[in-house]
């Protein structure tokens, strides 16, 4: 054995020892790969996927020469994609971002996810935004590129899937509104592989016909797969190329397609866009009819203040022998404010039918300058208006102030304050004398004042 050297075994005998425990190695190994890889984003595909009843999902990552054990606890699982919890399988790829661990109790290494994605979507995410930013470096999504939307457009070019629920909502819409629009579907695809060449010609299509006041592109909502043919350069060019103004109501109201972004207008879904087209009809209706109630109220506010100090007039001849030509007077004068209150409202009427379809015509104007006559003309309806009701208010006033004067004239106050008197017998007025017998006690009216007084001789005729 001589030559061979100091045998291995005598050597290990020789050197101190440090032994560790399984548990105390395990412990030691798991939190240097703990501190090494805090936070690593693993792409791979998935293998013996587990979903036990706890909630948290299990499977392993693997490629063409390894895998790696995943657990993807439940606390976890809010941040997973729409849609992805429930259509995890085996053979998918997917990216899984968290943190390496050990677990001691079977001395293995796993992934702690923490965010997992499907691959294809990442891809779809990644060529979005490279899009997104070649797009706006070209000048695609700049304000000074986009044509104005005309409101209440008389024809209307909808391109989306006829069987849809899009094209439903937008007609709902229509339909409330009242609005006499003519509206062409042209049928497209808004999904799938033939989508983008289906919608790309219905763009060109509506151009060349030049027919419509507005396009408009609509689809119910999806996931980001569904709605990728959107976020297409082709249909990117075709829009912003398009002359007719393109209006977008895509998915749901936090989808933003690049298609939105270079669209003339986006609107949160199809909903919204038809809300917005059409939504004058019937508020500018409600403004007249508030108008004319306000009209109404101030007259009949004006005229019963009239008729109070008429009254408190009326009240005080009611003991004075005019107290019949008055109640005459008064009666004509109520039904003179009855037919001033009618004539009112009937001129308030006859200006409003006018100026209904002058509205009208606004609110289904799509050029601007019909819209400005429109709003000139409706000023100046409104103007009219306001100047009729006040002269014909004012003709009324003055006669109400005439009626006033002649009532004022007829106060019997007026003859008592020249020195004249009111004998009263019995509390009636005493004209002739005779109808007093010598003893008779009477009651003078006097300006200020009342006083009795006893007949002690009557004379037929008046003395001066």
């Amino acid at each position: 054995m001589e030559g061979l050297g100091p045998s291995p075994l005598r050597s290990f005998r020789n050197i101190e020892k440090n032994i560790y425990s399984v548990s105390q190695l395990t412990w030691l190994l798991k939190q240097e790969v703990e501190s090494q890889f805090p936070l690593v984003w693993v792409r791979g595909q998935i293998s013996n996927l587990s979903r036990p009843t706890s909630g948290h999902i299990y499977f392993s990552l693997k490629d063409d020469d390894s895998q790696l054990p995943v657990v993807w606890f439940k606390s976890n699982q809010f941040t997973a994609q729409h849609g992805l919890l429930d259509n995890l399988y085996n053979g998918q790829e997917v990216i899984c971002a968290g943190k390496v661990s050990l677990f001691t109790q079977r001395g293995i290494y796993q992934l702690i996810a923490e965010y997992v994605e499907d691959f294809g979507v990442g891809r779809l995410y990644i060529e979005f935004e490279r899009l997104k930013k070649k797009l706006n470096e070209l000048g695609f999504f700049d304000a000074q590129n986009k044509i104005p939307v005309p409101r209440n457009p008389k024809k209307v070019a909808i391109i989306t899937a006829i069987t849809g629920a899009a094209i439903r909502d937008f007609f709902k819409i229509v339909r409330e509104k009242g609005i006499p629009t003519r509206i062409r579907v042209y049928p497209s695809s808004v999904q799938g592989n033939e989508a983008k060449t289906d919608i790309i010609q219905m763009i060109e299509i509506a151009n060349i016909q030049k027919w419509a006041d507005v396009i408009v592109i609509i689809r119910g909502g999806g996931s980001i797969e569904d709605l990728s043919v959107f976020n297409t350069e082709e249909i990117a060019r075709a829009i912003f190329k398009s002359k007719i103004p393109v209006v977008t109501g895509i998915g749901h109201e936090i989808d933003v397609t690049i298609a939105d972004m270079v669209a003339d207008l986006r609107l949160a879904t199809p909903t919204h866009v038809a809300e917005y087209l059409f939504d004058h009809k019937r508020d500018y209706e409600q403004i007249i009819d508030q108008l004319s109630i306000h009209l109404k109220k101030n007259i009949l506010q004006h005229i019963k203040s009239r008729q109070t100090v008429l009254t408190g007039l009326f009240e005080k001849l009611r003991t004075v022998s005019v107290y019949q030509r008055i109640k005459r007077l008064k009666s004509s004068l109520d039904n003179l404010t009855t037919l001033l209150i009618d004539r009112i409202f009937r001129k308030i009427e006859s200006l409003t039918i006018p100026l209904k379809v002058i509205f009208l015509n606004f609110v289904m104007a799509s050029d601007k300058n019909i819209i400005k006559k429109a709003e000139h003309e409706l000023n100046s309806l409104t103007t009219n208006l306001i100047k009729t009701m006040d002269n014909e208010i004012k003709n009324k006033l003055h006669l109400i102030e005439l009626l006033e004067n002649r009532l004022r004239n007829l106060d019997p106050n007026l003859p008592l304050k020249k020195g004249y008197s009111v004998v009263l017998l019995n509390k009636e007025e005493v004209t002739d004398s005779a109808k007093l017998s010598v003893g008779d006690t009477v009651n003078i009216l006097f300006y200020r004042g009342r006083a009795d007084a006893k007949i002690q001789k009557k004379y037929k005729k008046r003395t001066g």
